[in-house]
């Protein structure tokens, strides 16, 4: 089993890495993307159970992490390659309308703000709170047991906020090589490059990053109930 543990993460990584080189129909990213929202709401319905087993709790969320990469990066590696915006993902199209309207800079900015401030947000709130919890546990021995379960967090919220980082990263990527492939691959002028693929962009990573959210206000909650006792 341990050996398990060890080796099934190598084996996501390089699946993740295939993703960037193999285009998937959008049939199979569409049910990847249901399973990845799918694995969020799971993971938010486990917090009106007496769920007590921190280290499945802790890999269902790097599941859920490495699935959303895995399934962005394959989008990503899609969606450039298609050159009319009617075969793109119908949600896509309505969020990235929705967020970009009539000026795509301020909408991309607007996803962008987004990510950075849910990285913001579980950096100084959940970090500082698994840090609080161990340093607690360290100085009173009667705790001394819950050590592990402070570092199954730590590791599950490392998972958790490099997945927010890549999201981010994977966004200026999609703007960027949209607007290449736009200008170079089907001769559109700059501005109608920009904007159609920073729609798309803003409407893909949208996409990714509402389940995203809800795995992370779960992750939050569950460390606050778990341990709320330290702090009374």
């Amino acid at each position: 089993m341990k050996n398990f543990r060890l080796f099934w993460p190598v084996v996501a990584l390089i699946l993740d890495s295939v993703l960037v080189f193999l285009p998937l129909p959008f049939i199979t990213i569409e049910i990847f993307m249901a399973l990845d929202g799918v694995l969020a709401m799971v993971i938010f319905i486990c917090l009106f159970i007496k769920w007590e087993d921190l280290t499945l709790f802790s890999r269902f969320v790097r599941a859920f992490c490495f699935i959303s990469i895995g399934v962005a990066i394959a989008t990503t590696r899609t969606f450039l390659t298609i050159k009319s915006v009617e075969e793109q993902i119908l949600l896509a199209r309505i969020l990235g309308e929705l967020i970009c309207k009539d000026n795509v800079i301020a909408g991309s900015f607007f996803v962008i703000i987004f990510g950075v401030g849910l990285l913001a947000f579980f950096s100084c709130f959940v970090s500082l709170t698994v840090k609080e919890i161990k340093h607690e546990c360290y100085l009173n021995p009667a705790l001394k047991s819950l050590v592990d379960d402070c570092n199954q967090m730590e590791n599950g919220f490392l998972f958790f906020t490099g997945t927010i980082k890549a999201f981010v990263f994977l966004l200026i990527i999609s703007l960027l090589g949209g607007a290449a492939v736009g200008i170079i691959g089907r001769d559109m002028f700059w501005k109608d490059a920009l904007k159609e693929y920073a729609m798309l962009s803003c409407g893909y990573t949208t996409i990714f990053m509402l389940p995203l959210f809800l795995v992370g206000i779960s992750f939050y909650i569950y460390v606050r109930r778990k341990f709320i006792f330290l702090f009374q």
